[in-house]
């Protein structure tokens, strides 16, 4: 899993907002969308209608992640999977 140190500094300021314990103290759904982590995304995606794929929107690309050079012959359990993602 990646350390919020290692995120960049828009990505780090959400997840903490996110991930506050006190559920009055978290940043809303509506103010989440309005964070500057989400500028960082290409226009064009928030317009994307949902049968088109993502990777349709230029800037838009998969970045091997440094799990999968490091150990590329290790595999993990797919239930585990979602928890390992730095975005």
């Amino acid at each position: 899993m990646c350390p919020l140190g290692q995120l960049p500094y828009k990505t780090e300021d959400l997840a903490q907002q996110l991930l506050r314990p006190a559920p009055r103290d978290r940043i809303s759904a509506q103010d989440a969308l309005l964070h500057p982590y989400f500028s960082t995304l290409p226009p064009p995606l928030m317009h994307l209608r949902d049968t088109v794929s993502i990777f349709k929107v230029p800037g838009v690309r998969l970045e091997t992640e440094a799990r999968d050079i490091f150990s590329p012959g290790r595999r993990m359990k797919p239930s585990l999977a979602p928890l390992t993602k730095c975005w």
